[in-house]
């Protein structure tokens, strides 16, 4: 289990963090924390779609979802962030890789050292799966988040174009 502590304040003891992985139980939780994630990327709101995706995942296990809890967190979260891996597999290499998909903290934990325990548990399951890797991909202008996988030993693809199409057609059916 990755653990750090946080003080909550000068008079307090500091709390221990801990990277558990998600369930059922959390889903109340984490739709909220992940609707926050959403609305970062300006997402419109959607906390049914959201409470639907997320229990899906976890009752298809297709995917791998890790969350760092505080035992103190103002009530009723004691969930403060969340880090969401996804499957592949690459032809070349012929192994298992990850995508991380999803990595985000509560504004009040940044700097802490929450985010941290949560790219250390991603490259642990990477390894642990003899995966090759783990591919990420973050928004040209969120450099604080660059800064942060260069430091964790991510290294910027300076040699393949990505491209993306997405299907037009769901375009016409948002989820609700």
């Amino acid at each position: 289990m990755f653990e750090i502590e946080k003080n909550t304040s000068n008079n307090e003891r500091p709390q221990k963090i801990q990277i558990i992985t998600a369930s059922q139980i959390h889903l109340p939780e984490l739709v909220d924390l992940f609707e926050e994630y959403r609305q970062f990327y300006r997402m419109p709101p959607n906390k049914a779609a959201a409470f639907r995706f997320l229990t899906l995942r976890l009752q298809y296990q297709d995917t791998r979802l890790y969350l760092a809890q505080h035992p103190k967190h103002p009530t009723p979260f004691s969930i403060v962030g969340f880090v969401h891996l996804f499957p592949s597999f690459s032809s070349l290499a012929m192994r298992r890789l990850w995508i991380l998909n999803d990595l985000y903290v509560y504004e009040s934990y940044r700097g802490c050292g929450v985010g941290q325990l949560l790219i250390q548990k991603a490259i642990l399951l990477a390894k642990e799966t003899q995966a090759q890797g783990i591919f990420l991909q973050t928004e040209i202008q969120n450099t604080r988040a660059q800064k942060f996988y260069v430091k964790n030993g991510f290294i910027k693809d300076e040699v393949n174009s990505y491209y993306h199409w997405y299907n037009p057609e769901l375009e016409k059916n948002t989820p609700s």
